[in-house]
């Protein structure tokens, strides 16, 4: 039974990024996200991050994909021991449910909260209704229809937590400055989200605050690798 991670680092520049996700059930629609808000850490023991130095390292020697941007695929990103620990965490692989609402109330009850998102919504109410009538309030020329977000704000696995604390730290973050060139003061935040039925960002830039993004899929489901739910790099063409 093959599980499948897919890590990309990518250097924002003009380019055009599709993301999307087609998931029920709150699984393979999981991931790594970051942003440019600031980080928290964790120093509670000398080195508490000694177990994930080596994710640094796979960094520092992974070899840069010119096209169609100068990006990172690295791929066995974590050790089979991190990777099964996250695809069998209790918050990350829930079981098939009966509907949406089962979803979202569970992933609530889990410890994780609607976040703000491009690509999506944070009435949940309003979400199931767009959903069970198939009548989203978008622009139908560049979307589909609009998802839910959920950020986990409460770790039930200590070492779940550690990890993506790690990512969150001076030592993750340097070594991708490192890996890219980046001299400007920046700021990480890294955190497990899962995106419902309907997030779709078509084609676009990133943000101009981003000097750089990088994904984590955690896809849990053995079908998730054939589904129409990944980030795909584009590049420009003349009009």
């Amino acid at each position: 039974m093959r599980r499948w991670l897919d890590n990309i680092l990518e250097r924002v520049r003009p380019h055009a990024v599709d993301d999307r996700a087609a998931n029920d059930y709150g699984d393979s629609g999981t991931s790594f996200a970051v942003d440019s808000s600031p980080a928290k850490t964790s120093n509670t023991d000398d080195d508490p991050f000694e177990e994930y130095h080596y994710i640094a390292q796979k960094i520092r020697d992974a070899k840069f994909i010119s096209q169609p941007f100068p990006h990172l695929l690295i791929e066995n990103f974590l050790s089979d021991e991190h990777f099964e620990m996250l695809i069998k965490d209790r918050q990350v692989n829930l079981p098939e449910m009966a509907s949406t609402a089962e979803v979202i109330d569970t992933l609530q009850d889990v410890g994780y909260v609607i976040q703000k998102f491009p690509g999506c919504i944070t009435d949940k109410d309003e979400y199931l209704r767009c959903l069970e009538q198939n009548d989203w309030a978008v622009n139908r020329n560049k979307v589909g229809s609009v998802g839910l977000a959920f950020r986990l704000q409460r770790y039930s696995n200590p070492k779940v937590q550690r990890l993506v604390e790690y990512m969150n730290s001076p030592l993750f973050k340097s070594a991708m400055e490192d890996k890219f060139n980046i001299k400007q003061p920046t700021k990480i935040l890294t955190a497990i989200q899962k995106y419902l039925t309907g997030y779709e960002i078509s084609p676009h830039p990133d943000t101009r605050q981003k000097c750089l993004t990088y994904l984590v899929n955690i896809n849990t489901s053995n079908d998730a690798q054939s589904m129409e739910l990944h980030t795909h790099l584009l590049r420009f063409t003349p009009e």
